[in-house]
């Protein structure tokens, strides 16, 4: 509630306000924070998305509520009430890792899980599935607005059909000498 009579106007924005500064932080814009079932927690894209892209094995991050009727149920749990998290690889870094690790699926999981641990007391974000996308996301193939944000509609919608390296076998178990990428 605020203290004073402040005129404010509609801005879709979702703020968190710090008494100590008497200022309001903007976080995110409420069309695209969401809940993960089944306990609806909310997340806030932006936040995880610039955790995940802290990691030099991706070059574009994209995190959205889970792809509906995707999780098998079997092995790690069911997928679809973890994040999905949509990303384009640094190729190179990739390429790197590879020399130590011969398994693309394991080691994105484990630097994935890494990164969505919680901090400050909280819980880790549950990582559904990973979808790679075999294209980068340019103003060209109309996937980033003029400044350059991610359209997130454009990208689901794109990589829809894209199945998801959490579907592999190589996820849950890699096998000695097969290599998944």
């Amino acid at each position: 509630m605020l203290s004073c009579p402040v005129r404010t106007h509609r801005t879709g924005d979702l703020v968190e306000f710090r008494p100590k500064q008497g200022t309001y932080h903007i976080l995110e814009r409420v069309s695209s924070v969401f809940a993960l079932p089944p306990q609806g927690r909310v997340v806030c894209p932006a936040q995880v998305e610039l955790e995940l892209l802290s990691s030099s094995l991706l070059l574009q991050v994209l995190v959205g509520p889970p792809r509906y009727g995707s999780g098998s149920g079997s092995g790690d749990g069911d997928r679809s009430v973890g994040l999905a998290v949509y990303v384009v690889l640094n190729e190179e870094a990739v390429r790197d890792a590879l020399t130590s690790s011969p398994h693309l699926a394991a080691l994105l999981r484990d630097e994935l899980t890494r990164l969505l641990r919680g901090r400050n007391g909280t819980a880790a974000l549950p990582l559904g599935e990973l979808i790679v996308s075999p294209f980068p996301w340019t103003l060209q193939n109309g996937c980033l607005t003029g400044t350059l944000k991610p359209k997130r509609a454009a990208i689901f919608l794109a990589l829809a059909g894209t199945p998801s390296l959490t579907d592999q076998d190589e996820w849950a178990d890699p096998s000695p000498g097969k290599v998944c990428v």
